[in-house]
Parts: C-alpha cells; structure tokens; sequence
C-alpha cells in the first residue's frame, strides 16, 4: 500500500533527478507535437525545434486534455533520460 509518506519520498527522489536545465529560458513556447491518450503522454515540439517529453501530470491543468497542434508554453528539465517539458501549460485554454 502507498502511503502518503512513500509517495512523498518518491517524488522527492524524482525531484533530485530533474534539473532545469543550465542556459535554458525559463519558460519556451511549442506545440502538442503527439499526445497519446491512452498512455497519458506525449511530445512538445519547442520553439528552438527539439522535442520534449511529457506526461499528464506534467500538465498545470489536468482537467484538460491536451490536442496535437495546441499550443503551449513549459519549463525544460533535465533528468537521467534526456530532456523533458515540465509546467506544460496549454496555450488559449
């Protein structure tokens, strides 16, 4: 069973793996290049042109499901399997 203390430390392990990355905007435009609804992930494509994983709970807003070609705007992270869009808040909700 987890409870709210393993949860707790699994997000803090996870949160010691993710760094913004150094050099990096703080926030990049994009668009939803693929969302894969029954995966509950996906791929932005930023505005420098290199694509970015995310997952549903990426999203600020998880009550909206994202649709390939919405625009977004997120935070880049580096974690121990390449880079990722963080903070993925979808454009003209």
């Amino acid at each position: 069973m987890n409870t709210h203390y393993e949860h707790s430390e699994n997000k803090t392990r996870a949160a010691k793996r993710e760094t913004a990355v150094p050099g990096a905007r703080a926030i990049m435009q994009g668009r939803i290049r693929t969302w894969f609804v029954d995966k509950s992930y996906g791929f932005v494509r930023g505005q420098d042109g290199g694509d970015y994983f995310f997952h549903v709970t990426d999203l600020k807003r998880q009550d909206k499901q994202p649709l390939e070609g919405q625009g977004v705007s997120f935070e880049v992270l580096q974690t121990a399997r390449g880079l990722r869009a963080a903070n993925v808040e979808l454009v003209g909700e």
